[in-house]
């Protein structure tokens, strides 16, 4: 499994990747600081026919939040629909919560900090 880690908190990328280890998710997993980075990259990995199963997303980024990811994500990267996004954010706000369940990639919205149980219910 490719995952995809993309969140500006270092804390958080470091204890989604110590979930993802626990789980037995070590060997393909990515992570970026900047949506537009990790972007350029799942652009860059669709034209090679190597794309990610699942994006562990924060929300709140400085200068392309996750909300600007994921309408880019529609509209630039080729078999996106084959990737399932899992909102991991602080934000408990249900305006927030309700936007991201109206794009088809997410398949769940988890409050931080990610745990493993929050992780075996996706």
């Amino acid at each position: 499994m490719r995952v995809l880690i993309v969140d500006d908190e270092e804390i958080s990328t470091f204890i989604c990747l110590q979930v993802l280890l626990i789980n037995g998710i070590k060997d393909e997993v990515f992570s970026f600081a900047s949506a537009s980075k990790a972007l350029d990259f799942l652009f860059l990995n669709s034209t090679n026919n190597t794309d990610v199963d699942l994006i562990l997303l924060d929300l709140k980024m400085p200068n392309f939040s996750g909300f600007d990811f994921l309408d880019s994500l529609n509209l630039y990267v080729k078999n996106q629909n084959n990737i399932k996004v899992c909102i991991v954010s602080s934000s408990i706000d249900t305006v927030d919560i309700l936007r991201a369940q109206k794009y088809n990639n997410v398949v769940d919205y988890i409050t931080k900090p990610l745990s493993i149980e929050s992780f075996s219910r996706m």
